[in-house]
C-alpha cells in the first residue's frame, strides 16, 4: 500500500520515517520522539466546483480521488444508488467508530480497539482514504499486539484526518446527489 522511507536518523537515534503512496506523496510521518508524530498536509487543490466536480485524481494523496470516480462509474451502470450510499455509510460510520477506538482506549480493550480500526480501515480502503486507512493500520496493530500506549495520538490524528476528509467527500458527491 504504502512506501516506507527512512527520513533522518538524528545524533540521539531519533528515527524519522515517511509513508508515501505510489505518487510519492507524504501520507504519514512518524518518529521515536517524545514530540507526536505529524500527518504531512495534502498539496493544495480548488475546492469542489459548481456542480461538485471532484479535483484532479492525484491533487490529493490524503483521497484516491480515481478509486472513487472508479466507483462512481460503476455505480451508475449497475446499482445508481450504490455510490451514495457507500459514501452516506462512511461519513455516518467513521466517526461511530472512532468513537469506539476511543472507548477501547479508555477501557483498555485493546480487542475492540482491533475491531474498530480494522472495520474502518477497510471501508476507508474500499474508498480510497488512503491517511485514514494507514492511521487505522497502525490501530489495528496496536489492538493486535495488546499494546495501546500511544493509541489516543492515533486515533486523535484519525479524527483530524475525518474532520478534513469528511466536508470534502461531502461537498464532491453528496451535495451534487442532492442537487439531482
Amino acid at each position: 500500500m504504502g512506501i516506507i522511507n527512512i527520513v533522518d536518523v538524528g545524533p540521539d537515534m531519533v528515527l524519522a520515517a515517511d509513508v508515501k503512496d505510489r505518487h510519492g506523496h507524504v501520507l504519514l510521518r512518524e518518529t521515536e520522539t517524545e514530540a507526536p508524530p505529524v500527518i504531512a498536509p495534502p498539496p493544495a487543490f480548488p475546492p469542489a466546483g459548481p456542480g461538485g466536480t471532484v479535483p484532479a485524481a492525484d491533487a490529493d494523496a490524503r483521497i484516491d480521488w480515481k478509486r472513487l470516480e472508479h466507483l462512481e462509474d460503476l455505480s451508475r451502470k449497475r446499482d445508481p444508488t450504490m455510490f451514495t450510499d457507500l459514501m452516506r455509510m462512511f461519513l455516518v460510520d467513521a466517526p461511530a467508530r472512532i468513537a469506539r477506538m476511543k472507548e477501547a482506549m479508555k477501557g483498555g480493550d485493546p480487542e475492540a480497539m482491533f475491531l474498530a480500526a480494522h472495520s474502518l480501515k477497510g471501508l476507508s480502503g474500499s474508498l480510497g482514504m488512503t491517511s485514514m486507512v494507514c492511521l487505522c493500520e497502525s490501530l489495528q496493530m496496536m489492538g493486535h499486539d495488546k499494546a495501546l500506549t500511544g493509541a489516543e495520538n492515533f486515533v486523535d490524528r484519525l479524527e483530524g484526518e475525518f474532520s478534513r476528509i469528511g466536508p470534502l467527500l461531502e461537498n464532491a458527491y453528496l451535495l451534487k446527489e442532492n442537487q439531482k
